[in-house]
């Protein structure tokens, strides 16, 4: 190595120091210049920590577990959220408020408030519409609870949406099955109606030729009946001729007839007449102790219990009359038979007439129903009073019917000629109503009733009369039979 001279060694010395003069001043201006830049940030970041952090973050935040957890955000692997490592922990606070703003409502452009206002509304109106399909959420739940209870109805409503889905497949499945097996018996029906209509048309096509058959046939039949029954007319005008000359025929014997009813008539036996007057029998004893004997016995057909009215040997019988109650046949005395003989009876006395004669041998004794030869025809007819108690009833009207039967006479149940007497009872009367009377129902049925018996009282009174019957009424019946004084105990 050569020689270093002394003179280049000081130039360089000077140059080195003067270099490193110039570093050392130039890292001086550097340093001061560093240092009034670090203080300048310092009191920066002093004034930003007065004015922005309180209201950023609250006190003790910057300390606490939340920037850590923003910090655990920001350096987590795979970043979440959008974020990266180099973020500022407040970037990703708002980039954290500005994706959870867009998730809660995607048309709030980010802003949190909007947000929020929205989230809140829309909470409040569908709680409301939620309500009546039972589904309850309060409007001041969180989200993500409401979320789950939305979800949990959602479910329920989508497995009854099932259920009523498979329902109506099933339902579907059994129209389908009740579709086809209706076509089927469709299609039955349809080959059962085409075979009933071929069934038909021959049916028709056979009656048409039966009714032509028939036609003929009855064509045949009605040009023999016309002839039959041109016969049949000649005949008939024959017969109504002879008809006609037979009605005249029966006319004039008609006429005939009824004017030999009408002699006859005329000869019936009146109670007027003596026949009727001719005595029954005649008293044969008066032993006294009001007994007397008769001349008529078993051998006559007497029973015990007849009754005879007696009449004056000497006076006879007196005629009936009509039906005035001023000339009843009123007789000496009645009697009635208690013991009978084979040709005579013994009678006790009922009733003797007062102020009357003694009975003697010889008197005559009558009974009208009786006569040993000839059952009389009765009719009667109406309501009796034998009681005399101005009531007259259907059941003595019984009365006169047995008494009539009893004693040999026979019952008619109308008015013919061969009626002998006619037996009536009370008129019937018809009572004269009040005006207040007149508006009763009862009342008026009372006399329609009244008026209707009277008509038909009168009638058979009025057919008697026309035959030429005797009428007698109660009183006069019972006095030609000597019952008049007993009847009221019969009555009874």
């Amino acid at each position: 190595m050569p020689p270093v001279s002394q003179q280049g060694s000081r130039t360089g010395l000077i140059t080195a120091v003067v270099i490193f003069v110039v570093l050392f001043v130039t890292a001086a201006i550097f340093a001061i210049y560093y240092g009034v830049d670090a203080n300048r940030t310092h009191q920066d970041f002093d004034t930003y920590k007065l004015t922005f952090v309180p209201k950023v973050l609250p006190d003790g935040a910057a300390t606490s577990t939340e920037l850590d957890k923003l910090a655990a955000l920001r350096d987590a692997s795979p970043p979440k959220y959008n974020l990266n490592q180099s973020m500022p922990l407040f970037t990703v606070a708002t980039t954290m408020r500005d994706e959870l703003a867009q998730l809660v409502d995607p048309a709030s452009g980010k802003d949190a408030g909007r947000a929020l206002d929205g989230a809140k509304t829309a909470l409040a109106t569908d709680a409301a519409k939620l309500k009546p399909a039972g589904v309850t959420i309060s409007p001041t739940e969180s989200l993500i609870p409401t979320i789950h209870t939305l979800t949990s109805a959602v479910l329920a409503k989508d497995a009854m949406i099932k259920t009523l889905q498979s329902q109506l497949a099933s339902a579907e499945m059994q129209a389908k099955q009740a579709k086809d097996q209706f076509t089927a018996e469709q299609d039955k029906m349809t080959k059962t109606i085409e075979a009933a209509r071929a069934d038909a048309g021959k049916e028709q096509q056979d009656a048409a030729n039966d009714r032509q058959a028939k036609q003929a046939l009855v064509a045949g039949i009605e040009s023999t009946f016309t002839k039959n029954l041109q016969d049949k007319d000649a005949k008939i005008n024959e017969l109504n001729t002879a008809v006609a000359t037979k009605n005249a025929q029966v006319d004039q014997v008609t006429k005939q007839l009824t004017d030999v009813r009408t002699r006859l008539v005329g000869k019936r036996i009146s109670t007027n007449e003596p026949i009727l007057r001719h005595a029954d029998g005649t008293i044969l004893r008066v032993p006294g102790n009001n007994i007397v004997y008769i001349s008529r016995g078993a051998q006559d057909q007497i029973v015990p219990g007849m009754t005879f009215e007696v009449y004056d040997k000497n006076t006879g019988i007196p005629r009936a009359g009509d039906n005035d109650q001023d000339a009843l046949p009123e007789g000496k005395a009645s009697i009635e038979v208690i013991r009978v003989n084979p040709t005579s009876s013994e009678a006790r006395i009922t009733h003797i007439k007062p102020g009357g004669i003694s009975l003697q041998e010889g008197d005559l004794i009558t009974n009208l129903v009786y006569d040993p030869n000839v059952k009389y025809a009765f009719f009667v007819y109406g309501k009796f009073d034998l009681d005399q108690n101005g009531v007259p009833t259907a059941k003595d009207g019984e009365v006169i019917q047995r008494l009539i039967t009893q004693w040999g006479g026979r019952l008619q149940q109308k008015i013919n000629v061969d009626t002998d007497f006619v037996i009536l009872g009370k008129e019937p009367t018809v009572p004269n109503l009040s005006p207040d009377e007149e508006k009763d129902p009862l009342r008026l049925q009372e006399r329609s009733k009244a008026e209707s018996d009277l008509a038909a009282y009168q009638d058979v009174l009025a057919k008697a009369h026309e035959l030429h019957i005797p009428v007698l009424n109660q009183n006069r019946f019972l006095y030609l039979i000597g019952y008049y004084d007993l009847a009221s105990l019969a009555a009874k």
